[in-house]
């Protein structure tokens, strides 16, 4: 190879100082050969990439926990969670009916008060709500639909604390696999014992099928986990009771409610064979579902699998 320029990169590490006469010599950085230049870039390159990873990755964790159903509850529930879920009484038809109707955009859907006391006062061991404690004055300016109607939890008690209802479960007991239509009715005359009312309609208390009417959740704390909460719990109650074989409902083809149970496997869609030899609901309901769960043998965590 001719000489000739050299560049300027090499020129300069090659260079070595002269050491003067009678001076000590001293080890220079540029007298030892420096790294592959292209080995440097290609490190920094790596390094760079696995931080900018490592920071994505974070910031993803970060968002998963900000939108978990645990950190947005704790966004509109402001005090201490430990619900739990009780019997609904005659005492909390004003909630329920406030409930039913926040809940659900159409009113048309929703349950009337004299449905809904019909369940209460015929049913009522069926008949649960998601209740929790709620101390005033550590939410001043907190606000839910069933506020207005939450009763004192203990007479006397200092800190003012009231029980508040979040969700609520209104069923009654069937003689059909499914929900019929003299399931969803109930007798017009029910407050007077002496008259005499189909005995087909309404509430059967031979029968084995749960029949669920309304399952509803506040509006204002939809979306985090509450109905899931309640529900697993009700499945779980009914199913340790021994007081009926399954679970049954009827819904509209709403993707939301739809998805809601498919998802979970909670309800199975019976087959055309099985629907057909059952009195079910008429086509003027419109188009429903036909749904339910066996319970025989069933227990709540295989129901909810990712739980």
């Amino acid at each position: 190879m001719s000489e000739g320029k050299v560049p300027s990169a090499k020129r300069v590490d090659e260079r070595k100082p002269r050491a003067r006469a009678g001076s000590k010599t001293t080890p220079m950085e540029s007298e030892y050969p420096p790294a592959s230049e292209e080995c440097a870039i290609g490190d920094s390159d790596e390094d760079d990439e696995e931080m900018v990873q490592v920071q994505r990755t974070n910031t993803q964790n970060r968002i998963q926990r900000q939108n978990s159903p645990d950190e947005l509850r704790r966004k509109l529930i402001p005090f201490h969670w430990g619900p739990m879920l009780h019997p609904l009484i005659a005492a909390d038809l004003d909630a329920c009916v406030a409930l039913e109707h926040g809940a659900l955009p159409d009113q048309n859907q929703a349950y009337s008060g004299e449905q809904i006391e019909y369940y209460l006062r015929k049913c009522g061991g069926l008949c649960f709500g998601l209740f929790n404690t709620y101390p005033p004055n550590d939410a001043k300016e907190w606000r839910i639909t069933t506020l207005p109607h939450a009763r004192a939890v203990e007479t006397g008690r200092q800190d003012g604390s009231k029980s508040v209802m979040f969700a609520h479960i209104v069923a009654s007991l069937g003689k059909h696999s499914v929900v019929t239509d003299d399931d969803l009715r109930f007798p017009p005359q029910w407050r007077d014992a002496g008259s005499s009312s189909n005995p087909c309609l309404g509430h059967q208390i031979s029968g084995r099928t749960i029949c669920l009417h309304s399952f509803s959740v506040c509006p204002e704390v939809q979306g985090v986990g509450i109905g899931k909460l309640a529900m697993k719990a009700y499945i779980q109650l009914i199913n340790k009771s021994g007081v009926a074989d399954r679970i049954a409902l009827i819904c509209k083809e709403v993707a939301s409610l739809s998805l809601y149970y498919v998802d979970r496997k909670l309800i199975h869609l019976p087959s055309p064979s099985s629907a057909s030899s059952e009195k079910s609901v008429s086509p003027t309901q419109g188009r429903v579902r036909q749904r339910w769960l066996d319970l025989a043998g069933t227990t709540w965590y295989s129901i909810f699998p990712s739980l």
